[in-house]
């Protein structure tokens, strides 16, 4: 009662600018991710409360600036099919001076090369849920200071003796699972250029020649991380944005294809949900085309190097393994498998506007390198994609990890949350 009566006490001193509802839908939710655009609303900083008929209860959210701001929040731990949350939306006071407008603008001074938003615009910003660290050209997030994900910046040297054309930045590994079992491997003896999850493409024509971005051996083109665009921590989300580049290389290097990692992790405790969105352009005037490949490139998964047949399988949303899923078509993946830290795994679940959906995939099959495990969405693995000047073509992911295994129903309704999302409606006071 007591916290209650707080949350009350503090919106009374604030103004009330909107009453918000949230239908669950026909799909039930678990600590679902939802966002309200305040471009029309008067300016934060802002609280949210939770109202139950005469209860108010103040709600963690976060705000995002952007030509679009908008406010995060999370429904509760698993919420039903046809639930209707009604929330409030207070503006509160601003005294002025110095150190609120460094509250309002969400500064945060950090002991790295790039400053990192608190990702709060209230006036007492609540801890951040999700952080960011960042030493010897890594990024890591960090979820209740459990590490979630590493995204290597600097440039990583495959193992002494052997041929440093296999060096690359701007690809995660480790992906950890919530009990922090690491779920995925770089620089195996069999496929060097193969670097956690990552994100080339591999048969392109750019400006009348063909050029491997995946193959990094032929040398005829890498990717190259540019520079980071923004990195956020707060109570709902933390991640970062940051610029890639598709190199062409040769005594004239130049850029192709510009990419953008906008990387999100989400507060929460049990599995634990990111996403990664990847928006491609071109890098100069020209087009370029992903050529109709058999592995045409995309999202790439090498698994853990202790994961062979024996104590790994995976999964698709037709109900493939890897026997059969080679080329079939999925909204969804699983694998899970055993290494000397226990059982884990990893699913990603592919965004329906996504291009290609469902999306072909490729998948190592059971005989492959005594069942090492390598999956790849491939786009292109049926038909081209060409990308022209001006434009932009994002493909988006949400990747949920968990310790053990999951059944393909938690899997289904997972995807049915992601693909479709909760309806939010407003009204301004």
């Amino acid at each position: 009662m007591l916290i209650v009566l707080l949350g009350w006490a503090a919106a009374s001193q604030a103004q009330l600018i909107a009453r918000v509802t949230v239908q669950t839908g026909a799909y039930a939710r678990q600590r679902t991710p939802v966002s309200l655009d305040l471009s029309r609303l008067p300016k934060g900083p802002y609280e949210l409360f939770a109202v139950d008929g005469g209860r108010r209860t103040k709600v963690p959210c976060q705000y995002e600036p952007g030509i679009v701001p908008r406010l995060w929040w999370q429904l509760g731990e698993k919420v039903p099919a046809g639930v209707v949350r009604t929330y409030e939306l207070h503006a509160v006071p601003q005294k002025g001076g110095a150190a609120d407008a460094v509250q309002r603008n969400n500064a945060s001074p950090v002991p790295s090369a790039a400053a990192v938003s608190d990702g709060q615009n209230s006036p007492s910003p609540m801890p951040a849920a999700v952080t960011l660290k960042d030493e010897q050209g890594a990024l890591t997030i960090r979820n209740h200071d459990h590490p979630v994900l590493q995204y290597n910046y600097a440039t990583v040297y495959p193992p002494a003796g052997v041929d440093t054309v296999f060096r690359r930045s701007g690809f995660i590994h480790p992906a950890w699972s919530p009990a922090g079992k690491v779920l995925t491997g770089i620089h195996p003896k069999d496929h060097y250029h193969h670097f956690g999850i990552w994100n080339p493409w591999t048969d392109t024509e750019f400006e009348g020649k063909t050029v491997d971005f995946w193959n990094i051996a032929k040398k005829t083109g890498t990717v190259r991380f540019v520079h980071f665009i923004s990195r956020t921590q707060g109570a709902v989300w933390g991640g970062f944005k940051t610029l890639q580049a598709h190199v062409v290389l040769g005594a004239t290097e130049k850029d192709a294809l510009d990419e953008v990692w906008d990387i999100r992790a989400y507060n929460g405790k049990g599995m634990q949900v990111w996403d990664f969105v990847s928006v491609l352009s071109c890098g100069t005037t020209s087009p370029i085309t992903l050529k109709h490949y058999r592995y045409g490139g995309g999202f790439g998964f090498r698994g853990h190097p202790d994961w062979n047949n024996k104590n790994s399988a995976v999964l698709t949303s037709a109900g493939k393994t890897r026997r059969n899923a080679d080329s079939t078509y999925m909204r969804w993946f699983k694998v899970a498998g055993t290494s000397g830290e226990g059982k884990a795994g990893m699913l990603v679940l592919v965004a329906p506007d996504n291009f290609n959906f469902p999306q072909p995939i490729r998948v190592w099959p059971e005989k492959d390198l005594g069942g090492q495990v390598f999956i790849n969405i491939s786009p292109t693995k049926d038909r081209p994609w060409t990308l022209s000047y001006g434009n932009e073509y994002t493909q988006k992911y949400r990747v949920v990890t968990f310790d053990g295994d999951i059944s393909a129903e938690e899997a289904e309704a997972l995807w049915n949350d992601y693909a479709h999302p909760p309806e939010v409606t407003v009204s301004a006071e």
